[in-house]
């Protein structure tokens, strides 16, 4: 194997992210059908280099679309005096109808008696909106109907909050509000299931850390993924990496605007898919020094994934 060929495996084996598994066949079979060429016509070798930097090139190209398939997608960025913001997308599956609960299709099945006395020009959310609180991470996925995969629960670094994050003895909180787990359901007015958000809470000392799974059935008309909307020019920095079991996500470091809606605080954000669905993780710090900090926590989060 000569200095070009050895170039072009370094880089496809320093890729952050992993290479599908036929990658190395692959440039083994250009490589070996290349040199008999060069053997045929030896006078041809510079284009015959040319021919596999372009081959190798397409080879790395569709590596990086199949690694592309598990990729979430910062996009729609937009800065600006009155506000900022951004949009997750990528490729979320869709969850079969089936999985979810009897509970869940319990409430949807009220939603048309309920949405019928109700003037939709009038109403904040969907017709088939429902919010319930959990003690446990255990029971939401009782009523959820299936398992979401959260390792945060046996994190020894993190202490359990309320679903937002919020120390549970806070005395502004009520007893629902109290709780570690909530659950949200969107639905339309004929009582069909639309959207599912999980949303758990835990404290890594002084820095607040919410974890919303978001699910999207079958069928839903919803477009799968979220975002953040700040008052102000906020500033984005963007990251990317894998976690433990090298899933792919993105980071998101926002430093908000000095003005009247935001307290002193730092906050950071990552994005990824597993197999139900959209991860987000969201953590906030305090002090606008403390960016690093909320960032830190959060990779330290995406290690037990």
């Amino acid at each position: 194997m000569d200095e070009l060929d050895l170039r072009l495996r370094a880089m496809a084996h320093g890729e952050e992210l992993p290479l599908p598994t036929d990658c190395e066949a692959l440039l083994d079979r250009l490589e070996r059908e290349i040199r008999r060429g060069e053997d045929r016509r030896p006078c041809r070798r510079l284009g015959r280099r040319t021919l596999l930097l372009t081959a190798a090139a397409a080879v790395l190209s569709a590596s990086v679309l199949a690694a592309e398939l598990w990729h979430l997608r910062i996009e729609e960025i937009s800065v600006g005096q009155e506000e900022s913001s951004y949009r997750v997308d990528g490729d979320i599956p869709a969850v079969p109808l089936e999985s979810f609960s009897r509970e869940i299709w319990a409430i949807m099945e009220r939603v048309p008696e309920k949405a019928a006395g109700q003037n939709p020009l009038l109403m904040s959310t969907m017709p088939g909106y429902w919010f319930g609180t959990f003690d446990s991470w255990t029971k939401c996925e009782d009523f959820v109907g299936f398992p979401l995969r959260n390792p945060l629960e046996e994190a020894e670094l993190l202490e359990m909050a309320n679903y937002a994050a919020i120390p549970r003895d806070a005395q502004t909180l009520d007893e629902n509000s109290r709780r570690h787990c909530a659950v949200t359901l969107n639905g339309s007015a004929n009582g069909e299931l639309q959207s599912v958000q999980v949303d758990a809470g835990y404290l890594m000392g002084e820095i607040r850390i919410q974890m919303s799974v978001n699910l999207y059935p079958e069928g839903s008309f919803l477009d799968p993924g979220t975002g953040a909307v700040w008052i102000g020019e906020a500033d984005f920095t963007l990251t990317s990496g894998v976690t433990g079991s090298k899933v792919p996500y993105s980071l998101v470091v926002t430093e908000t605007p000095e003005n009247e809606y935001y307290h002193d605080f730092s906050s950071a954000d990552a994005y990824f898919i597993l197999e139900n669905g959209l991860y987000a993780l969201h953590a906030v710090s305090p002090g606008r020094e403390s960016g690093g900090a909320a960032r830190a926590a959060l990779e330290q989060m995406l290690e037990l994934f």
